[in-house]
């Protein structure tokens, strides 16, 4: 009965010392040494997913506003696949660096039995998106409200 009881305070100990990931995918990296010292926030491995795949692009501002997301876009895919490929806009940031005038796109390429592997190089063609629409207004980031008057 002693041992009974051992063995479930042992498995209790063992039970938080697992690991879970939050999503299905990858050990690509494992960042700790075995019998390293952990907290809880410490990072011990990195894990990629493989479906979908993401592909960020800053694009210059002057194409803001012809991407919508659901858009399909045709990508062009480097080594090792050096081929097509169809991507959708999955969102966009509203915001235009000053810096660089670019904002962020994030496109997703469906990959459902995992063929593709991370981090391959693509390129986006902007000519297959829609056309600017014209607008005559600009607008603006406000800090401060309007006062009414």
């Amino acid at each position: 009965i002693e041992a009974e009881g051992q063995l479930r305070l042992q498995q209790r100990r063992l039970d938080q010392y697992e690991v879970k990931a939050p999503f299905d995918g990858w050990v690509s990296d494992i960042v700790t040494e075995q019998g390293a010292s952990l907290t809880r926030d410490d990072e011990i491995m990195q894990l990629i997913a493989l479906d979908p795949l993401e592909a960020a692009f800053d694009l210059p501002d002057t194409t803001y506003g012809r991407l919508r997301v659901g858009d399909k876009l045709p990508i062009q895919a480097g080594a090792p696949l050096d081929g097509p490929l169809t991507a959708v806009v999955d969102r966009i940031v509203p915001r235009i660096d000053p810096g660089s005038r670019t904002y962020r796109a994030v496109l997703t390429i469906e990959n459902p039995q995992g063929q593709l592997p991370a981090g391959f190089v693509v390129t986006l063609d902007l000519s297959a998106a829609p056309p600017l629409a014209s607008t005559d207004t600009p607008a603006a980031q406000s800090d401060r409200a309007t006062p009414r008057r």
